[in-house]
């Protein structure tokens, strides 16, 4: 082989490398900018609650006390349970075992009233 066609050779054996070069950084240039993109927004409102709204401009605020009203009772959900008891902070087994005997007292009462076929005082609270 003479030096003009090792010459020649090295030089498209280089062309071949910068092409594969540039076909991977041009991949790992879209899978960086994939990564990069920003998150979805989540809307304020669901769609559902909201179709219409250009025509009656009404309708916006009623969806959002909706929502509202949905985060309020996911909240109340969510929220501790209240204890019937007004102790101060004392910890949280003495709080459990008082709130435990404040139920068996009043499951004794139901099941008393029951024994005796009288209604019972707790029914009368939830009546009132």
């Amino acid at each position: 082989m003479t030096k003009k066609n090792s010459l020649k050779r090295s030089k498209e054996q280089h062309g071949i490398i910068l092409k594969r070069e540039a076909v991977l950084k041009a991949k790992q240039a879209k899978k960086k900018k994939k990564l990069e993109r920003k998150l979805v927004k989540k809307r304020k409102i669901p769609k559902n609650l909201v179709r219409g709204a250009s025509k009656e401009p009404g309708k916006f605020e009623v969806a959002l006390e909706t929502v509202r009203e949905r985060k309020r009772a996911e909240r109340k959900r969510r929220g501790p349970k209240k204890m019937e008891i007004d102790l101060p902070e004392a910890g949280r087994r003495r709080r459990v075992e008082v709130q435990k005997t404040i139920g068996k007292a009043k499951r004794a009462s139901l099941i008393e009233a029951r024994r005796n076929l009288q209604p019972s005082p707790l029914d009368e609270e939830v009546i009132t």
